[in-house]
C-alpha cells in the first residue's frame, strides 16, 4: 500500500447511514477512511450498495444520515459552489463507460477539458491525445465507441476521467462485461496510474481476482447486517474474516497468464496540462 495511515485521508466517513427516501437502509454506521494513493476497493455481494457507496462518496447522493469529507470538506455542508470545485479534483470511470457515441474517442476525453480548463483547442487535442497514449489507445483517437472493443471503451472512460489530472480516481465496476484477459490488462493499468501518476483510487467491484491484484485495503459491504462486515488487506481477509467473509473471497480464481502488458505511463513530458479551478 502506497497511502498510509499515518497520512491524512483524503476520504473520511463517518456514521453514515445510506437509504432511499423513507425506506429501510441499505447500509447503515459505515465507518472508513482512505489514504492518498491507495487503492481502496468496495465489495461485497449484488444489491449491497456498493454502486449507492460510490454515488454518495462524489456528492450524488445525499446520505440518511452521516459524514462524509472530501480533502477535509464536509461534502454535504458545502454550497454547490464548493461542491463543483470538489468534483473538479475528482474523476469517475461509469460502469457503462458512458462514452458518447456520436463523438470519436478524442472529443469524448476533450469534453471536461472544453468545460473546466483554459486550454485553447489545440492545447486541449495535445492534452487528450496524451491521456488516450496513457492507456494505450493513441492510434484510436479517431474511432467512435461503436467501433471499439468492450476494454477498449473501458481504457477510454479512463483516459476521459483522468483528463483533469485528477487527485481521486473512482471505479464502478471496471470489469464488468470484461474477458479475463482484458480485466487482467485493466488491472495493469490501473496499478500503472496509481504508481506513475500517484492517484488515489477508489474501485467498486466484486471481481475476486482484480481485487487480490489491486486493492490495498478493502471494505465488505454485508448485505445481511446492511454495515460494514471488514475492513482491512483483502489477502489478510481471506484468512482472518468471520466465516461468511473467507467464503466470499475464497471463490476467486486464478487468471490465466497474459502476454499483453497495460501500456507503461510514464509523466507527462512537456505537454500543456490542464488548469484546474479548485
Amino acid at each position: 500500500m502506497t497511502g498510509t495511515p499515518t497520512e491524512k485521508p483524503v476520504i473520511d466517513v463517518r456514521e453514515l447511514t445510506m437509504a432511499y427516501g423513507f425506506d429501510e437502509p441499505i447500509m447503515r454506521d459505515l465507518n472508513f477512511s482512505i489514504f492518498p494513493k491507495e487503492i481502496f476497493i468496495i465489495m461485497g455481494g449484488s444489491g449491497c450498495g456498493k454502486s449507492s457507496l460510490l454515488r454518495h462518496l462524489i456528492g450524488l447522493q445525499q446520505p440518511r444520515s452521516g459524514e462524509i469529507f472530501l480533502f477535509g470538506k464536509n461534502l454535504n455542508r458545502c454550497t454547490e459552489d464548493e461542491q463543483n470545485a470538489l468534483r473538479q479534483r475528482i474523476g469517475v470511470m461509469y460502469q457503462g463507460g458512458a462514452l458518447w457515441s456520436s463523438m470519436t474517442l478524442l472529443e469524448n476525453v476533450m469534453l471536461p477539458l472544453e468545460e473546466f480548463s483554459k486550454l485553447n483547442t489545440r492545447e486541449r487535442r495535445e492534452v487528450a491525445r496524451y491521456k488516450l497514449a496513457l492507456v494505450g489507445l493513441e492510434d484510436a483517437a479517431d474511432k467512435y465507441p461503436a467501433e471499439i472493443s468492450g476494454g477498449m471503451a473501458k481504457r477510454a472512460s479512463i483516459a476521459r476521467a483522468i483528463a483533469l489530472d485528477p487527485e481521486i480516481l473512482f471505479f464502478d465496476e471496471p470489469g464488468a462485461g470484461l474477458d479475463p484477459i482484458a480485466s487482467k490488462e485493466l488491472d495493469d493499468l490501473t496499478l500503472n496510474i496509481r504508481d506513475a501518476l500517484g492517484t488515489t483510487i477508489v474501485i467498486v467491484t466484486h471481481e475476486l481476482d482484480s481485487i487480490f491484484a489491486v486493492g490495498d485495503r478493502a471494505l465488505f459491504l454485508d448485505s445481511a447486517t446492511k454495515t460494514a462486515g471488514a475492513l482491512g488487506d483483502p489477502r489478510e481477509l481471506r484468512e482472518t474474516a468471520p466465516a461468511d467473509i473467507r467464503y466470499f473471497l475464497s471463490r476467486a480464481g486464478t487468471l490465466p497468464g497474459a502476454k499483453h502488458q497495460a501500456p507503461s505511463i510514464k509523466p507527462n513530458t512537456g505537454l500543456p496540462s490542464p488548469v484546474t479551478v479548485h
